[in-house]
């Protein structure tokens, strides 16, 4: 009896510590993401030519480096106490498999993606990807953790909302060509973004008194043309420039 009674008891503890593991491991791949993320930002921003993205790209370096904080607290709340629920294999399997979806989770790995990247728009198409990978992640993440420590998660997919919505700001920005219809370089300068399939708004400055002041807000010459890419602006119609911008 006292036989049967010490290995159940052993058992338990074994099936304790097993599931504490678990969460723990979890939180663990939560600050790898978050580690390759900031990397892949920090990577994009020395890569960019445009100012603006590299601003949003930077930004948001530094915000993934105040994630790993915040779950470097997660993960020692985990490890001080035990989970107030039991969690059986299939769920630990199901989190697993969930983080093997999401592009950062082996190490290295944000940086390896970010160095392959071709475009600013392909860059900014898998960062909205990572940080909805992330989110979804982090929403199973707080069937693993305790109660008091829910907020910090629910503060950080609002965290991650805000940074599609930043992301989704760039992408969709449209390309202005500032132009008058007597302009040989305007001429040129739409023929090659067309060329290119770049889709731009034109912008008939002569025909209009407040869009030529816009121009020159910007630009700080009335010369045309004028191409606003995303915030950056570029005169005239410098192709090498324009072929940088755009990740051509």
């Amino acid at each position: 009896m006292l036989k049967n009674f010490l290995a159940v008891k052993l058992k338990r503890m074994v099936l304790a510590m097993t599931e504490k593991f678990a969460g723990s491991e979890v939180v663990e791949m939560g600050i790898l993401i978050e580690r390759n993320g900031r990397d892949f930002y920090s990577t994009l921003a020395k890569q960019t030519k445009n100012t603006k993205i590299q601003e949003v790209f930077q930004f948001l370096a530094v915000e993934e480096e105040k994630h790993i904080e915040s779950f470097q607290q997660l993960l020692d709340s985990i490890l001080k106490n035990a989970p107030s629920k039991s969690y059986n294999e299939d769920y630990f399997a199901y989190m697993k498999a969930l983080a093997r979806e999401h592009v950062f989770t082996s190490e290295g790995k944000g940086c390896e993606v970010a160095f392959n990247i071709k475009s600013d728009n392909e860059a900014i198409d898998i960062a909205i990807g990572f940080e909805k990978d992330s989110i979804r992640f982090f929403e199973e993440m707080k069937n693993i953790v305790p109660e008091k420590d829910k907020n910090i998660l629910d503060e950080l997919i609002s965290i991650e909302q805000e940074h599609i919505r930043h992301l989704a700001d760039l992408r969709d920005k449209k390309i202005l060509v500032y132009s008058t219809p007597t302009c040989p370089y305007c001429v040129r300068v739409k023929k090659f973004l067309k060329d290119n399939n770049i889709v731009f708004e034109d912008i008939d400055v002569s025909a209009d008194e407040e869009m030529a002041k816009e121009m020159m807000q910007k630009s700080g010459q009335l010369g045309v043309p004028v191409i606003d890419i995303n915030g950056e602006i570029i005169i005239g119609f410098d192709q090498n420039r324009i072929k940088q911008t755009l990740g051509l």
